[in-house]
């Protein structure tokens, strides 16, 4: 009998990012830290990407301090970024 491993099924994830007084943002870019894989959000500020649950994505903009998350059962995900000092 052959072992039977279970792997991790990539979904898509999608949301919105704004700022703390929120505007949307634009350009914000999304990589996911397991994987390499990186996306752009829209100029509404929307985003979709493809990733593993407990995958890590890390949103970045340069006027902006970075900000990540641990992907969950979630599907859908509202970002607020703060603005960098």
């Amino acid at each position: 009998m052959l072992p039977l491993y279970l792997t991790a099924q990539e979904v898509n994830i999608s949301g919105n990012v704004k700022s703390e007084n929120g505007n949307t943002v634009s350009g914000v870019n999304i990589t996911d830290k397991n994987t390499g894989k990186t996306t752009i959000t829209d100029g509404n500020g929307n985003f979709t990407i493809s990733a593993n649950p407990k995958d890590i994505l890390e949103f970045f903009s340069p006027d902006y301090s970075s900000y990540t998350i641990e992907v969950s059962s979630r599907r859908q995900y509202s970002i607020v970024l703060k603005k960098s000092k």
